[in-house]
């Protein structure tokens, strides 16, 4: 993850992710990823990416700048806040599925 600074304390948050070479074998060629929860200091919010399929190879990437909470609070990413995300990643080998998480503090 990296985090960028816009002014003031507001920030920008970017990550992505390449699935390693076990999780390319166990999963198959084709995956479908999607973020069924993230937070910002512990509180939900509606999840900042779309499910979308690829495939394997793929850099799946994304970024964060304004949210909102699952209770319509509408928020700017700030300095010192922790944000967690999670993917679910099926594949297209039948029945076979992952999970990746990321949490950070957000710098700079």
């Amino acid at each position: 993850m990296q985090v960028a600074k816009l002014s003031g304390d507001l920030r920008s948050l970017m990550w992505g992710f390449n699935l390693t070479s076990s999780a390319k074998a166990h999963l198959g060629p084709i995956v479908v990823v999607t973020m069924p929860s993230a937070t910002v200091n512990g509180t939900a919010i509606n999840p900042p990416y779309q499910a979308h399929s690829e495939g394997s190879l793929y850099n799946f990437y994304g970024s964060l700048k304004n949210y909102q909470t699952i209770k319509g609070s509408k928020k700017s990413l700030g300095k010192g806040d922790i944000v967690s995300l999670s993917w679910y990643i099926t594949g297209s080998t039948l029945g076979k599925t992952a999970y990746r998480y990321q949490t950070c503090k957000v710098t700079n």
